[in-house]
């Protein structure tokens, strides 16, 4: 684990060491497949450690955030927390390459 953030209540996103991000409803009854932590989701957010997880405060149902990697060059990635199979969108630094 390499960061976390609660996105509402009994939401918790787990930014991890090896690129995943994921999002957990610990409201959600255990499950054998999860090991007992309730239902997630998963996906491969950056092309390292997922540094940081920041949700944001405008979202009212606590599903919208912002994780950044570790390697400098990469984007900062914003996710719906409800729908894990792509970035909603990126913000890239300036000078990073793309789009500038």
């Amino acid at each position: 684990v390499a960061s976390l953030a609660w996105l509402g209540p009994g939401l918790l996103a787990v930014g991890g060491a090896r690129r995943s991000l994921q999002v957990c409803d610990l409201r959600a009854p255990p499950s054998s497949s999860s090991g007992g932590g309730g239902a997630h989701a998963s996906v491969y957010a950056h092309s390292d450690a997922v540094a940081g997880v920041r949700p944001s405060p405008l979202s009212h149902g606590g599903h919208a955030l912002a994780t950044f990697g570790t390697n400098p060059g990469e984007p900062v990635k914003v996710w719906d927390g409800r729908m894990l199979g792509a970035a909603a969108g990126e913000v890239r630094p300036p000078g990073s390459g793309a789009g500038s």
